[in-house]
């Protein structure tokens, strides 16, 4: 159940300040007084009720060989390490509802690119991040919108300062491992003025018989 406790709890667990824990209840009351939207489909035949809405491994790692074995085979196996080596500036991976990976290459490191997990940059960049958090898509522009922000988990703040250009890309690479699983990560990007990138998030799960919920 979507419920005051269950958004204490991630707010808690991730040690967050009394501005984004204020922010969740509010969009919780949103969620619960929002109409259905008209024009989404399909949402009757996800109940919410079974939806585990917050799980995932506890690991992070700043090198891939420092994941669990059966984490790294799931990565390997999709080719993201392969990846990020030879096409990417940076690389955040998010498995359920916690990024487990995030780097972001020495060179653009250098130019004062940041590339990290947003529980991290909560913390680490509060007046960044609360200026723009929730600024382009609104919390109450629609009740999943809601509870994305109630319950969001996971993701990556990118941050590009003046004048800086990528000429590779940044990816976010989102993973759900099971079924009636949630997934409500949150990106926030930030290119200061003059600044250019290209930023990529690809998603993938395995199929399984019952869905998961993917509201990031």
């Amino acid at each position: 159940m979507v419920s005051e406790y269950v958004v204490r709890s991630i707010s808690e667990e991730h040690s967050e300040p009394e501005w984004m824990l204020r922010f969740r209840l509010r969009a919780l009351k949103l969620f619960y007084e929002l109409p259905e939207p008209a024009w989404l489909r399909g949402m009757d035949r996800l109940d919410l009720e079974n939806i585990v809405f917050h799980s995932g491994p506890g690991t992070r790692v700043d090198s891939w060989e420092d994941l669990p074995e059966d984490l790294r085979r799931v990565y390997e196996r999709l080719h993201i390490p392969e990846q990020e080596k030879e096409y990417l500036a940076g690389l955040s991976a998010t498995l359920d509802s916690e990024t487990v990976y995030s780097e972001v290459a020495d060179r653009f490191r250098e130019m004062g690119v940041v590339l990290e997990p947003m529980d991290v940059a909560v913390k680490k960049h509060p007046d960044t991040v609360r200026r723009y958090f929730g600024h382009i898509f609104p919390v109450a522009e629609h009740r999943y919108a809601a509870l994305h922000y109630a319950l969001w988990s996971g993701g990556v703040f990118v941050y590009v300062p003046p004048g800086v250009s990528l000429d590779l890309p940044l990816e976010a690479f989102l993973y759900i491992s099971g079924e009636l699983r949630g997934q409500f990560e949150h990106t926030l990007i930030v290119a200061d003025r003059g600044s250019k990138l290209h930023f990529i998030e690809g998603c993938s799960t395995p199929t399984f018989r019952k869905p998961s919920f993917h509201n990031g």
